[in-house]
């Protein structure tokens, strides 16, 4: 799976303690919900991956801890 990340998504990763590996599992196996035309949310233990897919890569936006 190809990722990229946002600066944003990766100052989140870094103060969150979420490691891509982490961030992978989460769109592999987590709970997956479109949130606009070409966005997505993919929900997995303790946060939440928003991205987008880009000619077959994830371009992850932002992860964020999830209520």
């Amino acid at each position: 799976m190809k990722v990229r990340f946002t600066a944003h998504a990766a100052e989140q990763m870094v103060a969150r303690g979420i490691c891509l590996e982490e961030v992978k599992r989460a769109i592999r196996r987590g709970s997956t919900f479109k949130q606009a035309p070409d966005k997505y949310v993919a929900v997995f233990a303790y946060f939440s991956v928003v991205y987008r897919i880009i000619d077959n890569e994830h371009y992850i936006i932002t992860v964020q801890p999830y209520p």
